[in-house]
């Protein structure tokens, strides 16, 4: 049997209709007038919620941009410092092995030896062996590389 209320109704409102729906008459009418003042009611109130909702919206707008932005830019930094610790670990992994930061050097010859790590392990020979890059990061990429390159040939000689 098909709900004779198919709109969402409370307890009481539903019981309220069922009653004078087998009285009959203008108990009915009555109590479905009331019932369609309380839809209206709730329709009116839902209308001024989502007109306040929207004008929040407009009014927080160049805020939540700016948090969506701030959002993004926290993502961005995170996935970068997954692949920094990514590196050191490559380079310090091995027993023995190990990493070195160095400071930047202002007075260097080009930007390219500005900034330096110093590896020392099984991949460098047990030598220390400095890698340069523009940035202390980019140094770092270039010796978990060497570092890499090493294991993955040593892998498959064996």
């Amino acid at each position: 049997m098909s709900d004779p209320f198919p709109l969402m109704l409370n307890d009481d409102d539903r019981l309220e209709l069922e009653m004078a729906s087998a009285r009959g008459g203008n108990d009915w009418q009555e109590a479905t007038e009331q019932y369609a003042c309380h839809l209206l009611h709730d329709a009116c109130q839902a209308a001024r919620l989502k007109a306040e909702l929207a004008e929040c919206r407009q009014y927080h707008a160049p805020r939540i941009a700016e948090l969506e932005r701030l959002n993004l830019e926290a993502q961005h930094r995170i996935a970068d410092l997954c692949v920094i610790v990514g590196d050191i670990e490559q380079c310090r992994s091995v027993e023995a092995d190990s990493i070195t930061i160095l400071c930047d050097n202002p007075e260097a010859d080009s930007i390219e030896t500005q900034s330096a790590v110093e590896a020392n392990g099984d991949y460098t020979g047990y030598e220390d062996q400095r890698f340069y890059g523009r940035t202390w990061q980019e140094a770092l990429r270039k010796a978990a590389a060497c570092s890499q390159r090493h294991y993955s040939d040593h892998e498959q000689h064996e």
